[in-house]
């Protein structure tokens, strides 16, 4: 297991087989769930979280934040990011869920998320990346600011190598010391629609609640079918 340092909040983690066997294949925008067992806990623990990364065929990635402090502590993100070294064997299990890009499309494509619910974006994006389609990608993507923004250069790098993709970056509170963002405030698709209302595009958008409701009534709202609308949603299940 490698680990590595995203942003002031998340950081990645890298799984690869003991056995030295291919990995089980995934459909970029699923998720692994991993099992670990806390110290102080009573009882071993099972959590899921989405892949961060393309299909490789070697190795596994997930970004997870660092949630909360205090009373609001996430217990299982805090182990993660203190406790689970570089070397470390965890179980994990195979990829799975319902919440993958449209193969069958080759129409405009766009990403849209919220703080760490970029991670499924990420994959879908390399995914598309890597196989070299020419259709339209636009990303769109909301934080804080830079310091707890993770991937912003790494998709800075394949909008400027693609012509084809192009990425939208939202900084809700941006510092004196922030750059590369287009907008100052929370995520407002009004302000892109010219760029994102696109005939025939499929929207794959993942974050907090709260937000994913306002894109999907967003989306409803300028006459966007259902059958185009891919969401996923953290934590229990929840319509929106």
């Amino acid at each position: 297991m490698d680990k590595v340092k995203e942003s002031d909040l998340i950081t990645s983690f890298y799984f690869e087989p003991v056995d030295g066997l291919p990995i089980a294949d995934f459909q970029p925008g699923q998720y692994i769930g991993i099992y670990l067992h806390p110290e102080h806990s009573e009882h071993r623990c099972i959590r899921q979280y989405s892949l961060s990364e393309a299909p490789n065929g070697k190795s596994y990635r997930i970004s997870v934040k660092r949630e909360g402090k205090g009373e609001t502590r996430g217990t299982i993100s805090h182990y993660l990011h203190d406790n689970v070294q570089v070397g470390d064997v965890v179980e994990l299990c195979p990829p799975s869920g319902d919440f993958y890009l449209n193969h069958r499309s080759d129409g405009p494509v766009v990403l849209m998320s919220a703080g760490v619910g970029q991670t499924p974006m990420l994959s879908m994006l390399n995914g598309l990346t890597r196989k070299k389609t020419e259709q339209p990608i636009i990303f769109v993507h909301g934080t804080m600011n830079s310091r707890v923004h993770a991937f912003g250069q790494h998709i800075r790098d394949i909008a400027e190598k693609n012509d084809n993709i192009e990425q939208i970056l939202f900084y809700d509170e941006p510092t004196d010391t922030c750059s590369g963002h287009h907008y100052a405030g929370r995520t407002d698709l009004e302000l892109i629609r010219d760029k994102i209302d696109l005939p025939e595009a499929h929207y794959y958008f993942c974050g907090p609640l709260g937000y994913m409701a306002i894109v999907k009534k967003t989306l409803q709202g300028w006459g966007v079918t259902e059958d185009r609308l891919h969401y996923e949603v953290f934590g229990p299940h929840k319509d929106l």
